[in-house]
């Protein structure tokens, strides 16, 4: 793991990725439950809202105190995100669930390896089946889930788990090509299947306020430029795969109607299932 993510120094915390019943649910984002490997994004965007979420945690306030950096100066990861992922997604059997149903069949011996998972044995699904199907879990809240190529590749491997372990679909929001070029990649590559891979059940999309690349470098600094983003997008909608237009934050405008106008072409609006 690296010690520094855009010359930002890495602290890691003990916390949970998943949470099951977020507020934003009320952003429509998601059916209630949220996930992030991550407290403090590898970006610093000038608008950025999570401090004031996140500033109030104490273990937030110690990597402040005795880093003696800002917020918007350190980048924050969650300790061991697959197995508490694993943890939180499974629970122990009863005598009432399916012989066939078992986590550890599941994922295989090969995936628990791999991910260096324990405690597998005897559990399994808390959110498999049709009750669940259709419900988004979106991802993430507070940071970038694509902000290099080792971020990415880590929510691969949690995106994959929540795949096979659950019938949520998923929704990603980035700001980095990678988003499509590792994570949609590599995802369809893992699950193919027509009906329940990652074409059929994971939404991708990109935070687009701006389609000004100067302005964007100015307020969104060490991020990649719209334009790069836009082509990312448009690659993910020619390649079959399901993308939602996430425009924000959108800056004051000369002329609102042209701004929506040249917004809609540019995501290309009749591709995208929400925005």
């Amino acid at each position: 793991m690296t010690n520094t993510i855009h010359n930002k120094p890495v602290f890691f915390v003990d916390s949970l990725i998943l949470n099951e019943q977020s507020a934003f649910v009320h952003k429509r984002l998601c059916g209630g439950p949220t996930f992030s490997a991550g407290t403090a994004c590898a970006y610093s965007c000038t608008y950025c809202y999570v401090e004031q979420i996140v500033l109030k945690q104490k273990a937030v306030q110690d990597i402040r105190k005795s880093s003696g950096l800002s917020f918007d100066k350190i980048v924050i990861r969650r300790q061991n995100p697959l197995q508490k992922l694993a943890d939180a997604l499974t629970r122990n059997a009863s005598s009432s669930d399916a012989v066939n149903l078992d986590a550890e069949s599941i994922l295989t011996a090969e995936r628990i390896k791999s991910w260096n998972l324990t405690g597998m044995k005897g559990r399994v699904p808390k959110f498999h089946g049709s009750q669940f199907a259709n419900t988004v879990v979106f991802g993430s809240p507070l940071v970038d889930v694509a902000a290099t190529n080792e971020l990415a590749k880590e929510t691969v491997e949690l995106c994959e788990m929540f795949l096979r372990l659950t019938s949520f679909d998923l929704r990603l929001l980035s700001k980095s090509p990678l988003l499509e070029s590792i994570v949609a990649t590599e995802l369809h590559k893992r699950l193919p299947d027509e009906q329940a891979g990652a074409k059929k059940r994971v939404l991708f999309g990109f935070s687009t306020g701006t389609f000004n690349d100067t302005v964007a470098e100015a307020i969104e600094v060490t991020a990649p430029s719209p334009t790069s983003r836009l082509k990312a997008l448009h690659l993910l909608q020619d390649n079959g795969f399901r993308t939602y237009g996430m425009l924000c934050p959108i800056l004051p405008q000369f002329d609102p109607n042209i701004y929506a106008n040249e917004a809609m072409k540019a995501i290309r609006a009749d591709k995208c299932e929400a925005i």
